[in-house]
């Protein structure tokens, strides 16, 4: 059933909604999570939903400091 825009997303939707697009900034900058996903424990026992971010190889570990080396810079 399509969201009416009244309608507020749940927030497993919400979950989701971040999940995705944090997976699509961090792609723009190179960097792939492959376990990155939404914690679904935390859906389940209500203490509201929590993004997974995983475990990264040492090349995502570093460009993903470098971005955010890079923004905190240009925030400057």
């Amino acid at each position: 059933m399509p969201l009416d825009v009244t309608d507020t997303p749940s927030p497993r939707q919400s979950a989701y909604a971040a999940m995705r697009e944090l997976d699509t900034a961090l792609r723009r900058h190179g960097i792939v999570l492959p376990s990155l996903s939404v914690d679904g424990h935390s859906l389940r026992v209500g203490i509201g939903p929590l993004i997974e971010l995983g475990r990264v190889n040492l090349d995502s570990a570093k460009k993903l400091t470098d971005a955010l080396n890079g923004a905190a810079s240009s925030a400057r």
